[in-house]
């Protein structure tokens, strides 16, 4: 499934854990049909897996979930808009700086 069409679901989706237990196992298909980029499906069905494993049996605030949501959407436009000049530096790059800002945040690095 072309990251795309998994974007456009995601972004008319609702704030629950339920929509990125979706777009993993959409990753997840991806990866198992051995198409391209299988880097950037990986990295996007593992933040899905974490955020469910952490969030999935507490309450979250709306305004926290409404974050990850948009944290989410933000990583898979940034990885999307690499992935249609098709340039592996580009999209290498893209997916180097979603990681590091990713670890930023969460306070890793």
């Amino acid at each position: 499934m072309p990251l795309k069409e998994i974007l456009t679901s995601f972004s008319n989706s609702h704030l629950g854990t339920e929509s990125f237990k979706l777009v993993r196992y959409k990753c997840e298909k991806a990866l198992f049909a051995g198409g391209d980029h299988a880097a950037v499906y990986f990295f996007i069905a593992e933040y899905c897996r974490a955020y469910v494993n952490f969030y999935e049996d507490q309450e979250v605030s709306p305004e926290f979930a409404e974050a990850k949501h948009k944290e989410l959407g933000s990583y898979l436009e940034s990885l999307q808009h690499s992935l249609v000049y098709n340039d592996t530096i580009q999209i290498y790059a893209t997916l180097n700086s979603t990681i590091r800002s990713h670890f930023l945040a969460v306070g890793i690095a």
